[in-house]
Formats: structure tokens, sequence, C-alpha cells
């Protein structure tokens, strides 16, 4: 399964985690030290209410609205997030990379906020979520790469 990873680290060899630096994971298929999204220590973050914490995209695989394995344990950490501030409403935008045609790109971004929709209302979240699809039109990152291609791949959270 994929794993959203940024190239960008030490790239130093590892055999575990703990031989990286903070933020960094040990990448299993490498062996080295990569930079995970974001700092991984946030995931176990306690949160006491009205916090103003950090919401974190969540990026899918090509052609699909089945999120990356890593992201589904940072939507955990966006659901404890948004029940800290004590939001009332979230706005989900799914995005696509441009790959695709212009239509099919807009029905699969809303496809994905609309999948994040429902974890969020099967996690108990008792607020309004409206779902917008942004398709291809506000990339994260330009470039026709591998890697700018999965960062496009993504739902944003605005919480009110």
């Amino acid at each position: 399964s994929e794993v959203f990873l940024d190239s960008r680290g030490s790239d130093k060899p590892c055999q575990g985690d703990t031989e990286c630096n903070s933020g960094e994971i040990c990448y299993p298929e490498t062996s080295r030290c990569m930079l995970n999204y974001p700092n991984p220590r946030m995931l176990d973050i306690a949160f006491t209410g009205k916090e103003e914490c950090k919401l974190v995209n969540l990026y899918f695989p090509f052609d699909s609205t089945e999120l990356v394995d890593e992201a589904k344990r940072w939507l955990d950490y966006d659901v404890r997030c948004i029940k800290s501030r004590g939001s009332k409403e979230v706005i989900l935008e799914g995005h696509a990379d441009s790959r695709g045609a212009k239509g099919y790109n807009e029905k699969l971004s809303v496809e994905r906020a609309a999948s994040v929709a429902r974890i969020l209302n099967a996690a108990g979240l008792e607020l309004s979520v409206q779902t917008k699809g942004r398709g291809e039109n506000e990339p994260l990152r330009n470039g026709k790469s591998e890697k700018d291609y999965a960062w496009n791949r993504r739902v944003e959270f605005t919480v009110r």
C-alpha cells in the first residue's frame, strides 16, 4: 500500500525510526530516513479544549477515494483537533491532480471530500459538514513528478 512521504529528509541509512532525526521515519522499503507529513509526534498530542491545533490535509492514491494508509492515522488526529476546537462546522475541499479529464477530476475531488465526510460522521463528530470539489484547479505543487501529483490529491479542512 502507498505511504505518503516527503522525499526530503536526512536520507541516512536506518534500521528503525529511533535512528532518524525528529519528524523523520525510517522508510521500510529503502531503509533511509525520510520526512513524514507532518511531525508524527503530533499524533500523540492530548487536547484539553479550545486549542488552535493545525488540521492536517489528507492524501489519496491516484484515481482513488481511499486514503493512503498514513492519512488514516492523521484523520484520527484531525477528528480530535476539530472536537477540541468546539467547531460547529467543517468544510471539506477535495482536490485532484492534473491527470485525467477536467470533468472526471471535478467528480473525483467531490467524491474524496464525501469519503472523508462519511468517516467524520462515523467518528461521531456532531457538526455541520459541507463538501466541495475543486478538481485540479488549486494545486499545491505545479510540477509533473509523481511526488507533485501526490501532493495535489488531497482533502483540506476549514473549520468554523
